[in-house]
């Protein structure tokens, strides 16, 4: 259902973009379609007749006599072009608009110009044969680093090549991961996440169907996004030393883990945060934790025993639901609001 809901949300921006004010030949034959933005200006906007091979766009297009810059590459104008090898976006471009070239999937690098100072949302989304980016030096805005796209501070990443080789560590200036930005980079084995990240979009890493390790040490993010590890085969999770917070919904589905070590450095442990990790046959809950959320390990169906520790003080509503395979609960005598007796887990005054 996922899969249908994305092909038809394709599927929409294809068919939503196909007017078109004129059309002109490139000086290789190629036709391309235009809409105008201003008496001098115009982007290149979508059809429905299909680019294949190489794409040179102009900086300079010729209608009725008139010359007219080309300044911008339209919403969806090249998406879904999946026999569309190449594509020359020339140093007049300013503005490359949301999904323009989304699932070209013959695409293998992208050139960046100098003056491109927009780049829309999901512009490069699942382009599957692509291996990097190249931006010009003199762009102010955005950069390349190691073929990944970032802003020009290097303090957001925006988007990294589908075809890109495995292993990969962001950049410590890295404080953002956008909406996205990894999504369906299928050769992808592991990631390092640094302390600086703050902050990880919607669908981060969604559809990496071989990324199994991850080293996580990103201490003071605060926002995760819906869905950031969403169909990602994750099996060893490495919770580094300085993260003092395990965020809510953060490893949620990771249902290829089966075993955590939370370091001593952690003190809460978000709602939902291992939530139907149903492979999960341990975790060690350090003297350091003292609060588990709520759903915290619900649906951990192969967990067999919990020992809650004496730093423990609040453990939310429905923590351990349907962790099916669970025989007991084991309490730290020395804790204060909790206690358990014969496995059974109740408040310290039972």
């Amino acid at each position: 259902m996922k899969k249908i809901c994305f092909l038809f949300l394709m599927l929409l921006n294809m068919l939503s973009v196909s007017a078109y004010d004129f059309s002109a030949e490139n000086d290789d034959g190629v036709t391309i379609y235009y809409n105008t933005i201003d008496d001098n200006s115009v982007e290149v906007t979508r059809n429905n007749n299909s680019y294949s091979g190489s794409v040179v766009i102009p900086s300079v297009v010729i209608y009725n006599g008139k010359n007219y810059n080309v300044t911008s590459i339209g919403y969806s104008a090249f998406s879904g072009y999946s026999d569309l090898t190449s594509v020359t976006i020339p140093e007049s471009v300013t503005s490359i608009g949301d999904w323009a070239f989304s699932a070209c999937s013959s695409l293998t690098e992208i050139t960046i110009p100098e003056n491109v100072t927009l780049i829309g949302d999901y512009a490069f989304l699942r382009c599957s044969s692509l291996k990097e980016f190249i931006v010009d030096d003199s762009n102010r805005y955005y950069t390349s680093k190691d073929g990944v796209l970032f802003s020009k501070d290097i303090t957001t990443l925006i988007t990294y090549p589908n075809a890109k080789a495995s292993v990969y560590e962001i950049p410590e200036s890295v404080t953002s991961i956008v909406d996205w930005a990894f999504s369906g980079c299928s050769d992808l084995t592991s990631i390092t996440i640094p302390e600086s990240v703050t902050s990880i979009g919607n669908y981060a890493f969604e559809k990496c169907s071989s990324l199994t390790e991850m080293i996580y040490n990103a201490e003071n993010c605060k926002t995760l996004g819906t869905n950031w590890l969403r169909d990602v085969p994750l099996q060893k999770l490495i919770i580094g030393t300085s993260v003092k917070s395990i965020p809510n919904n953060a490893f949620r589905n990771c249902s290829n883990l089966t075993s955590i070590n939370i370091p001593e450095s952690v003190t809460s442990i978000g709602a939902q945060a291992f939530e139907n990790c149903s492979n999960l046959t341990s975790i060690n809950i350090p003297e350091s934790v003292t609060l588990i959320g709520y759903f915290a390990f619900r649906d951990c169906s192969s967990l067999t025993s919990i020992t809650i520790p004496e730093s423990v003080t609040e453990i939310g509503n429905y923590a351990f639901l349907y962790c099916s395979s669970l025989k007991e609960f084991i309490v730290d005598d020395s804790n204060r609001y909790y206690t358990s007796k014969d496995g059974v887990l109740f408040s310290k005054d039972i």
